[in-house]
């Protein structure tokens, strides 16, 4: 189990958005290699029902995705870590919880999923786009709505305590994306 010193600190409401983090080419190779018939997908809900950090606001056939875990809780099985590691050493955690790819097949009415947290214990949760896509993420902060479109190599990066949900696309054959639950000691120190 780890333990951080920062469990009773107040949830940082930054939001940070960073275009361009990583290039192009980046996201086109891994895009291809994720939607190729080869790689190994997982089929699983987006939420759990016995989730009490979940709200599902989506019916029972719309609440999946497409998932593959590269890493949870500093271990992995994935054969394909190689393609989300240049992404993670460019975010440079100090601890790496849980890191994974999400694909959301195009759709004809766009689902957005419910609201939740990825994980119950402070740090931080990036996304990072791998296609341009009208699918979104939204955070609600302190009852405000801050809607996300997905836009090519842009990393999203909140406090893993911020309540949050994605939509599915209905303009892309997929939604992709990575996800990936860290803590960074500078973001709690304010350095961030």
């Amino acid at each position: 189990m780890i333990t951080l010193p920062i469990e009773s600190k107040p949830i940082n409401k930054k939001v940070l958005l960073f275009e361009n983090f990583m290039d192009d080419n980046y996201c086109d190779s891994v895009l291809t290699q994720v939607t190729d018939h080869t790689f190994p997908w997982f089929w699983g809900p987006v939420l759990s029902k016995e989730d009490e950090f979940s709200k599902i606001s989506c019916p029972d056939n719309k609440n999946w995705q497409f998932s593959h875990r590269f890493y949870h809780f500093g271990e992995s099985n994935s054969s394909f870590t190689y393609l989300i590691q240049p992404l993670i050493d460019r975010i440079n955690p100090d601890v790496l919880f849980r890191a994974k790819v999400n694909m959301n097949p195009n759709e004809d009415v766009q689902t957005t999923h419910g609201f939740h947290t990825d994980i119950n214990m402070p740090g931080l949760t990036s996304i990072f786009y791998l296609n341009d896509c009208n699918g979104k993420t939204i955070l609600e902060i302190d009852g405000e709505r801050q809607e996300i479109l997905q836009k090519k190599g842009t990393l999203l990066t909140f406090d893993n305590r911020i309540m949050h949900t994605g939509t599915g696309t209905t303009d892309q054959k997929v939604r992709c994306l990575f996800v990936i639950n860290h803590f960074k000691c500078d973001w709690y120190n304010g350095i961030v």
